[in-house]
């Protein structure tokens, strides 16, 4: 085992970022986005009559039919700023050697918005859902994390694996 590494895991939205409670509820009501539609593709997940792939993928439906862009998703989070102490606390881990990691059900743009080039210094690691735009910035679809909401501890276990530390 390798005990000089040390890891930390933070989720995104309210802990990272702030501005927002969960950035699928501020998107849905930034596009006007019909809450009934939402709440029942949450319940459907709940209940395990979908997978989170399709819960990602009726949520991105649901952002195209409301004319969503990258150019107006990134307008959407630009009121968003990190969690007061967020920037600090992360630069001391990182100059304390932490390898720092974000597993989080929420959207890579915010990473970007928020925390901009700084994002590449500051963490190794990303697990998170990434949206994918054509050539022109339409919506196209998304790629899910493999770590959704009840994955989040095999993250840290197969993070542990990776670096060679103990849970």
């Amino acid at each position: 085992m390798n005990e000089k590494t040390k890891l930390i895991f933070f989720d995104l939205d309210g802990t990272l970022v702030d501005g927002m409670e969960y950035i699928y509820q501020h998107l849905w009501e930034y596009f006007g986005v019909d809450k009934t539609q939402t709440r029942e593709t949450i319940q459907k997940y709940i209940n395990k009559e979908i997978t989170y792939e399709q819960w990602v993928n009726t949520d991105v439906k649901l952002l195209q039919d409301a004319g969503a862009t990258k150019q107006k998703i990134m307008d959407a989070i630009m009121s968003l700023h990190p969690m007061e102490g967020a920037l600090n606390t992360l630069r001391a881990l990182k100059n304390m050697g932490y390898k720092i990691i974000i597993v989080s059900g929420g959207l890579d743009l915010v990473i970007e918005a928020v925390y901009g080039d700084e994002a590449k210094v500051l963490f190794d690691e990303v697990y998170i859902n990434k949206y994918d735009f054509d050539s022109e910035g339409k919506l196209i679809g998304a790629t899910p994390t493999k770590y959704d909401m009840e994955d989040k501890g095999t993250c840290i276990k197969d993070s542990a694996a990776k670096y060679g530390v103990e849970l």
